[in-house]
């Protein structure tokens, strides 16, 4: 794929800095342990006392170019495998939820919680009373153990530095502190997103034949005396 089909210029645009109103700015490299050294230049609006590099508004002189196009792709694909897995954890917990505290609906306003929130109804249900409670309750010491939620939450409620050359950055703002740096690899958030689905296909696994359960196309043998219905919608 060209530059052209990227849908970026061949030619980028050049940009007055700083931006009108200052008449001084900063240039930085950082040197990390483990990363790539990487530069860039900051403005100080007179009124700041303090520099908080994980609020600040990025871009790129010029504009972004075909580097970082391509970057985003790369990123987006394992940061969208992260939300992928994190919605069917949240699935998986709501109708294991649904199984254990009532007869089976799939009445999801019944379960409408945060994932916080149907964690802590799960482990409530984690009696010992039965096979399948005691294996939810190893599942869920697990998924505690990996920082599960952490890393879900690490991938979605952050803002990415999404340019070429920053390495995988991100500025995460937890609930009640200031924001912080997280620098990873795009292997990290493979990891992520493999143990995220992993969690997910053990929850879901927990519920048997106790859930509606569909399957597409594919090939597979049709159980010996078993009838099949057809339906439209």
């Amino acid at each position: 794929m060209s530059d052209k089909q990227d849908g970026q210029s061949q030619s980028p645009e050049i940009n007055l800095w700083p931006p009108e109103g200052f008449h001084s700015y900063y240039r930085v490299t950082e040197r990390l342990e483990g990363y790539a050294d990487f530069s860039y230049d900051f403005v100080l609006p007179n009124n700041f006392q303090e520099v908080d590099l994980s609020t600040v508004r990025l871009g790129r002189h010029g504009g972004p170019n075909a580097r970082d196009s391509r970057f985003r792709r790369e990123l987006h694909e394992k940061v969208g495998a992260i939300a992928v897995a994190g919605g069917h954890v949240e699935m998986a917990m709501k109708r294991l939820l649904l199984v254990l505290t009532s007869p089976p609906k799939a009445h999801f306003s019944l379960v409408d919680e945060t994932w916080a929130t149907l964690i802590k109804k799960l482990v409530k249900q984690c009696t010992g009373s039965d096979e399948r409670r005691i294996q939810l309750a190893t599942l869920l010491d697990w998924a505690e153990e990996n920082k599960l939620k952490d890393r879900r939450d690490r991938a979605i409620h952050a803002d990415w530095w999404d340019y070429h050359g920053v390495g995988i950055r991100r500025s995460r703002f937890e609930r009640g502190n200031n924001g912080k740096m997280i620098n990873s690899t795009l292997s990290d958030l493979g990891e992520d997103a493999a143990l995220l689905s992993h969690f997910a296909g053990e929850l879901d696994s927990l519920l048997g034949n106790d859930w509606i359960i569909a399957r597409l196309p594919g090939p597979h043998l049709v159980r010996p005396g078993v009838a099949a219905s057809t339906l439209s919608r």
